[in-house]
């Protein structure tokens, strides 16, 4: 017998059993998790220092305590990574310093 048949087979009886397909379905249903504004923020401007780790939480942090608007926030890392798509993250803390300033917000 062929792998690949004998392979088959076991595929076959293990999906006819119900093995097979409830436990993928299961475990890609429990691994969906909504995804945070901080890890959104990290990942997307990219960030590699502890300094714009840091920047970011505190950023999370005040879209938390409702002090920014996740519009705001958003808006302007669309436009951070429009200026610079390989390295966007000092153009979002420069942009974000200066409308959270002009809304009263100290970053």
């Amino acid at each position: 017998m062929h792998r690949r048949n004998w392979l088959g087979q076991v595929l076959r009886k293990l999906a006819a059993a119900g093995c097979l397909v409830g436990g993928l379905q299961s475990s890609a249903y429990s691994q969906q998790q909504e995804v945070t504004l901080e890890d959104r923020l990290k990942a997307g401007l990219k960030c590699r220092q502890p300094e714009e780790f840091a920047f970011v939480a505190q950023v999370a942090q005040l879209v938390e305590d409702r002090q920014l608007t996740p519009e705001l926030v958003l808006s302007t890392y669309r436009w951070a990574v429009a200026q610079r798509p390989d390295f966007p993250f000092y153009y979002f803390q420069y942009g974000l310093r200066r409308r959270a300033a002009a809304i009263g917000v100290d970053l």
